[in-house]
């Protein structure tokens, strides 16, 4: 069998990746089994934010919050993996508010340690929250495609490893400070 110039292969195995990424949300099974990973991995990235102490709730507790639009079970059931497999970060008790999207203000941003979307939003809804946990300094995750292209702090990579994926220009304008080491072994986007 003939080797592959590395410039092609590399482009055939990118090709396969989007093709593959494209493909994750179009059945239900796929998106349930991405948000189940991402439920997992978020409160693990939130708790290395260097500055989490000071984004703790009055009872140092870390409160996560759950946004959603229309589908709650959804939220809930992120909520249940969440209690299941990360009932602490760095030590501190997780609490969980599910939060419809057309509630979640400056305020109630800034009062979260840490936001998680549990469905894709709207443009306009997308651009608010984002622009709101930038200006708070509290992390965002997005499970979903393209969403950290876009501009959300946090999500993760699914390609031969399952990674963290950070946009290194949210984080820069957030003031969030990661730990180096998890953000070095992060995919990242400029």
């Amino acid at each position: 069998m003939k080797k592959l110039k590395p410039t092609i292969a590399a482009l055939l195995l990118l090709s396969m990746f989007i093709i593959d990424s494209g493909m994750a949300f179009s059945s239900d099974a796929n998106t349930l089994r991405r948000l189940s990973i991402s439920a997992a991995i978020f409160p693990r990235i939130v708790g290395v934010d260097l500055n989490l102490e000071n984004k703790l709730d009055k009872d140092n507790n870390a409160k996560l919050i759950i946004i959603y639009t229309t589908n709650k079970s959804a939220a809930v059931k992120i909520k249940q993996i969440i209690h299941k497999k990360v009932p602490h970060i760095s030590g501190h008790k997780v609490t969980i508010e599910l939060l419809p999207v057309d509630r979640a203000s400056a305020e109630t941003i800034e009062s979260a340690t840490g936001l998680f979307l549990a469905e894709p939003l709207e443009q306009s809804a997308f651009r608010r929250i984002n622009q709101n946990c930038i200006n708070k300094s509290r992390v965002c995750f997005s499970p979903f495609p393209g969403d950290v292209e876009n501009g959300m702090l946090a999500g993760i990579y699914i390609g031969a490893q399952i990674r963290p994926f950070f946009n290194k220009n949210s984080l820069k304008k957030s003031n969030i400070n990661v730990n180096p080491v998890l953000l070095k072994a992060s995919r990242t986007h400029e």
